[in-house]
């Protein structure tokens, strides 16, 4: 149906005061008048955003019957924003950069119970905490004392083994020091969650790109990168008996080599543009992403690169195959976006303006050569996306790279963004319900993980520079965090049948040929010493983060799954 007259009124006015904008916009820049510029940007450009929210939000509160119109037209200007922003529009040439590196959020709004949950440590010091000594080195900050003192005011503080909520608590989380959360007897699960209850174990494995899950929890799957410069398709099966609660057991796993041309890549090597403001992401080898879906049932496992997808078996009812068994090929070449699978078998693929649909698998594998000469399984059908042709879906595009679906709550899925948010989302409403600050000033969100301890949703959100992993609730903000020495987390899964959060890391001043560069080895102290030396140094020039007993992971391992298990409650006194 076509918008009532007065709404249509509002979005022609939102139409307006975002192009009246951009020529403002363009006029401050070249005005060099930066902080009238910087200001207007915030103030109005991002207000504009806001006000197009609050307009679908009110339709939505009054079951609207015009709000999938609404919703449509609305995309359409905040999609033209973004495109702006980021300098990917033709009218945006008069500026010769993009408004933002990281846009801040604007799709949230606390009065209407769409909170931003932020995390305040993070937002004090926007430099990562491996390289705060190197730069409390410099003779500059070694004089001006009051500079010193700033600093230190802004980063994190010791840990302090005062704060511990439980004596089971692990050494390697970190709590807020005015937290409210309360214990309950009555959601004992969530309280262990939330009281960093559980046992570290890790593991070695290839560069990781992202964890698969198939919906039934019974393995888990990683798909990465080794042999020379990482330029290897790899990936791992982590499966779980019934003798063994935990995937990462030597005897469970089980090591591939999928035969795909492309070399494989971290995701973010799609957006160089992005790429280039994080030095910290090194895995630049190739122009290919290692993609992957997997179906449960049939012990399947689909990987794809830019050209092909290639589905492989790796088991049975009753066993798991020593070595991959190639099944099918799909020709997926102009396709080359995420992919997964329907209910009924089939697989579809993004590509720009339409998906993919392969139905009919009418090609049988035969890999005598590592490489396979056929091309593949033809779309049986096409899907266009008539409402965004050019759209160009991407596991590694600003809006969003990965999502965490909820086993629990079908309605609700997490999303971890490239500008530094992850947002929980409700199927039934449009807006996120909850988002969470991330990104500590400069960084993407690299990962996330949704938990539902006692039906009690938890966010597991990462980025790269912070080497830790943060967990934030719907109502409050982030009040753990679990430290992972010196490695980076590259993905994030939850298990909850065993209550165990997995994080494939990999050590970011190791190079792919192992040498070590910028290296902040941890410093291990004893009960007594770590005591002496929060009372007396907390406005020492060091950053003694890392002595919270860190090298319980070993943090000289380059690359490691590391495996969080929740405290059982039988096991509770």
């Amino acid at each position: 149906m076509d918008l009532p007259d007065i709404v249509q009124a509002r979005v022609s006015t939102l139409e307006k005061q975002l192009s009246k904008c951009k020529r403002q916009l363009v006029r401050l820049y070249y005005s060099d008048e930066c902080d009238r510029f910087e200001q207007f940007r915030d103030e109005v450009f991002i207000g504009i955003l806001k006000d197009t929210c609050a307009l679908v939000h009110e339709a939505e509160l009054v079951r609207a019957p015009y709000l999938a119109e609404l919703a449509k037209a609305a995309d359409n200007i905040l999609d033209d924003a973004i495109a702006y922003s980021h300098g990917r529009q033709s009218d945006s040439s008069g500026l010769e950069e993009a408004l933002y590196d990281l846009m801040p959020s604007w799709a949230h709004d606390d009065a209407q119970n769409r909170p931003l949950v932020l995390d305040k440590d993070a937002a004090k010091f926007p430099l990562a905490h491996a390289a705060l000594e190197s730069l409390m080195q410099l003779p500059i900050f070694k004089c001006a004392w009051v500079q010193v003192v700033k600093i230190n005011e802004m980063t994190t503080k010791a840990w302090d083994p005062a704060l511990k909520r439980h004596p089971k608590s692990t050494k390697l989380a970190q709590f807020r020091t005015n937290s409210s959360l309360t214990r309950t007897t009555k959601r004992p699960l969530a309280t262990r969650v939330l009281d960093a209850r559980c046992e570290v174990s890790s593991s070695r494995c290839s560069v990781p790109i992202r964890f698969l899950t198939g919906p039934d929890g019974t393995f888990l799957a990683l798909t990465g990168m080794r042999g020379v410069k990482n330029r290897s398709p790899h990936w791992i099966l982590h499966s779980q008996s019934a003798s063994c609660t935990l995937y990462l057991l030597p005897s469970e796993r089980y090591y591939h080599e999928p035969r795909l041309a492309d070399v494989a890549s971290h995701d973010f090597a799609r957006h160089p543009h992005l790429k280039s403001q994080n030095p910290y992401l090194d895995d630049t080898h190739g122009k290919s992403a290692l993609l992957g879906s997997t179906v449960e049932a049939r012990r399947l496992i689909f990987l794809g690169d830019d050209d092909c997808i290639k589905s492989y078996e790796w088991g049975s009812s009753t066993e798991v195959y020593e070595d991959l068994f190639p099944v099918h090929t799909l020709d997926t070449k102009h396709y080359q976006g995420p992919m997964m699978v329907l209910p009924d078998g089939s697989v579809v693929r993004a590509g720009k303006g339409m998906l993919a649909k392969i139905k009919s698998f009418d090609t049988r594998r035969h890999d005598p050569e590592k490489i396979e000469p056929s091309s593949g399984s033809a779309p049986t059908s096409h899907i266009k996306f008539f409402d965004h042709p050019s759209s160009n879906p991407a596991p590694g595009s600003p809006s969003s790279h990965l999502l965490q679906l909820s086993k629990t709550d079908p309605h609700l899925f997490l999303s971890a963004c490239n500008d530094g948010f992850a947002r929980l989302y409700d199927t039934r409403y449009s807006l996120p319900v909850v988002t969470f600050h991330a990104r500590g000033q400069n960084e993407f969100c690299e990962a996330a993980a949704l938990a539902h301890p006692n039906n009690i949703p938890r966010s597991y959100h990462t980025t790269v520079k912070a080497e830790q992993i943060k967990c934030g609730c719907s109502r409050s903000s982030v009040r753990l965090r679990i430290g992972n020495g010196n490695n980076a987390v590259r993905s994030l899964a939850w298990d909850a049948s065993n209550n165990s959060l997995y994080a494939a890391t990999k050590c970011s001043y190791v190079n792919s040929s192992g040498q070590n560069r910028k290296y902040r080895p941890a410093r291990s102290l004893n009960n007594q010493q770590r005591q002496t030396e929060y009372e007396t140094k907390t406005g020492n020039q060091t950053n003694t983060q890392a002595a919270a007993g860190l090298s319980t992971l070993g943090t000289r391992k380059t690359i490691s799954v590391i495996c969080l298990t929740v405290e059982t409650i039988a096991s509770v006194s």
